[in-house]
């Protein structure tokens, strides 16, 4: 009877390490490593469509464990390729796709990637109003700046994306106000200093 009850506690436990390396190893190695083939094969790509069926393949891929980060290196991908700028109507497509990509772990307050996800999606927006001059997108931007800022206070890179937001859109008012709370935690700053004494 002993002998049986250890033969069922050893194969459960065998069965338990087995799930284990299997969700908690193989599939993040293998989401991981198809992620960044996706991302050493961006040179080649020529159509939005199938830069979109590529990283669709490598986000797909069921992983319990390091999806929202993948999202998180996904938005620099994108943010990446936007810097190329493309022109008007890639450019929008690029900027929907990550947004439609990212949206989950935007509308997910318990991810741990969502105040780096937030910064991103604030950079992708801010760089999509520059380029394009859509409002809509400077909107966008300032709205996941400030969320993230509420979440993360003290967190200096929201603080420097409006910063840099309203510096670009010559919004002297807003500039001297997020400059000035700067200031207020980082007062030995001299580069917001200055911007400040220039106004």
């Amino acid at each position: 009877m002993i002998t049986k009850l250890k033969k069922l506690v050893i194969l459960a436990v065998i069965i338990l390490i087995v799930f284990s390396l299997y969700f908690g190893a193989y599939l993040p190695f293998k989401k991981s490593t198809r992620f960044v083939a996706v991302t050493r094969s961006l040179a080649s790509v020529r159509s939005v469509d199938i830069l979109q069926r590529r990283f669709d393949d490598a986000l797909n891929l069921y992983s319990p464990i390091a999806g929202d980060e993948t999202i998180s290196f996904f938005a620099d991908q994108m943010l990446t390729i936007l810097r190329t700028r493309p022109q008007e109507p890639i450019g929008r497509i690029v900027i929907e796709y990550a947004t439609e990509r990212i949206e989950p772990i935007l509308s997910n307050p318990s991810s741990l990637e969502l105040t780096k996800v937030l910064l991103k999606v604030g950079n992708l927006y801010q760089l999509g109003w520059e380029l394009y001059g859509d409002e809509g997108y400077f909107e966008r931007a300032e709205a996941n700046y400030l969320r993230g800022l509420e979440i993360s206070p003290r967190r200096p890179q929201f603080l420097y994306g409006l910063l840099q937001l309203y510096m670009a859109a010559g919004d002297k008012e807003r500039i001297r106000e997020v400059g000035e709370e700067i200031s207020r935690y980082w007062p030995a700053d001299g580069n917001v200093r200055k911007i400040l004494d220039d106004l």
